[in-house]
C-alpha cells in the first residue's frame, strides 16, 4: 500500500495514546473507548501480548508492531484510514507509520522508553534511534505518542 496514492480527505483524525501495562482489562477498555469515541488510531505502549503478538484486537483493526518483544504498537481502525508501516524504523521500543490526510503525509510513532531500572534498555539509545528516524524520514508533519517514564524532580 502506498499512502501517497490514498486520496482520502479527512479533516478530523482522532488519536489516543495509552500505556496498557500489559493488561487484558486495559486492552478491553481501550477498544471500548475507541468504538464509543470513534477513535481512528491508538498509540500504545506496553500492549498485552500473546506469543509476542498484540492480543485481543478485533480482526477488522490493523495492528503494527515489532516482530520481537514489542513494547509499543499502533492500532488502527481502518474504516476511514489506511496506514503504511515504516519497517526500517520499527523496533522493540518504537513503531513508525505514515498515512495521507488532506493531501499531506503524516508520520506517527508510538514510542516506549522503559524506566532507568530496566537493564535491557538504554533510554539514550532509544532517543538516538528516534532522532535518527526523524532525520532520515524528514517528515513535515509528525506526531510521537510516548510513555517516557520521565519523573518530575518535584516527585
Amino acid at each position: 500500500m502506498d499512502p501517497t496514492k490514498n486520496n482520502s480527505e479527512f479533516y478530523e483524525i482522532k488519536i489516543v495514546q495509552i500505556n496498557l501495562q500489559k493488561c487484558i482489562s486495559a486492552t478491553h477498555l481501550l477498544l471500548q473507548f475507541m468504538y464509543e469515541n470513534q477513535i481512528d488510531i491508538a498509540l500504545v505502549q506496553e500492549p498485552y501480548l500473546v506469543d509476542n503478538i498484540v492480543a485481543l484486537i478485533p480482526i477488522n483493526f490493523h495492528v503494527f508492531q515489532s516482530q520481537n518483544r514489542s513494547k509499543s504498537a499502533i492500532i488502527v481502525n481502518p474504516i476511514k484510514l489506511q496506514l503504511m508501516p515504516l519497517n526500517e524504523h520499527i523496533n522493540e521500543f518504537s513503531v513508525w507509520c505514515v498515512f495521507k490526510s488532506n493531501n499531506k503525509l503524516i508520520h506517527i510513532c508510538s514510542l516506549y522508553i522503559p524506566p532507568d531500572t530496566n537493564p535491557n534498555a538504554n533510554p539514550e539509545s532509544i532517543i538516538d534511534s528516534t532522532n535518527n528516524a526523524i532525520n532520515k524520514l524528514k517528515p513535515t508533519y509528525y506526531l510521537i505518542g510516548s510513555d517516557t517514564n520521565g519523573k518530575s524532580k518535584l516527585w
